[in-house]
């Protein structure tokens, strides 16, 4: 979960797309050499660690403003749905 406002990222997340989306990248485990149920695993983690972004954020001294360019990507990414 790369923090860019672009819905896009820099490379490749599958064969097929850039998008910055966790489900294209479950899709994609196997390009990765994993099984669905270890990525699932390690998407549900990171996941869960973002949730604790803002928090991270004030203890490390990023500027309010800064937390607010980026606060609704991390929202909206630490609670994509995906399906198995």
């Amino acid at each position: 979960m790369n923090p860019t406002l672009n819905p896009y990222q820099s490379l490749l997340v599958s064969r097929n797309s850039n998008k910055a989306d966790l489900q294209v990248l479950l899709d994609a485990c196997e390009d990765y050499m994993l099984n669905k149920t270890t990525a699932t695993q390690i998407i549900a983690e990171v996941v869960s660690a973002v949730k604790e972004w803002k928090s991270l954020a004030t203890r490390s001294g990023i500027a309010r403003h800064e937390m607010d360019l980026f606060g609704e990507v991390f929202e909206n990414r630490a609670h994509m749905r995906i399906t198995l």
